[in-house]
């Protein structure tokens, strides 16, 4: 029977692009002036580009019951979530960047607090994995 992962991912180049002119390569629509690129990226006509490739951390949550660990800090109805959602929440205390994939989700949040997010992500495994719900 398939479980439950959490994985931290490598780190990876992300661009931050400041405008309301969305970039042409392929980006997770954080707000509306904000954009992240998974890689390198020029800015729009008018906008920024930044590199904060060293500003943030990622993990993955995969497979059945994903979501609903994660329910347990993140206030959003995963059921509701489009196959393609990325979005800034709130997990806990913290701000996260929310992306749904095709095995499950994938947060990123300032490298500051990427300790604290693989310990919460760790106890809520634990406890669902003692609670029988995985």
């Amino acid at each position: 029977m398939a479980e439950t992962t959490i994985a931290a991912l490598p780190p990876e180049t992300l661009t931050a692009i400041l405008s309301p002119l969305r970039p042409e390569a392929p980006h997770l629509a954080i707000e509306p002036d904000l954009s992240i690129v998974l890689g390198p990226c020029a800015p729009p006509p008018g906008g920024y580009a930044i590199d904060v490739t060293h500003g943030y951390v990622a993990f993955a949550v995969e497979g059945p019951g994903a979501a609903e660990l994660l329910a347990q800090g993140i206030a959003l109805d995963f059921d509701r979530l489009p196959a393609d959602f990325a979005g800034r929440t709130r997990l806990g205390d913290i701000s996260v960047i929310l992306q749904r994939c095709a095995s499950g989700y994938i947060l990123r949040c300032e490298r500051s607090y990427g300790e604290w997010l693989a310990g919460w992500l760790a106890e809520a495994l634990r406890i669902r994995l003692l609670s029988g719900d995985i």
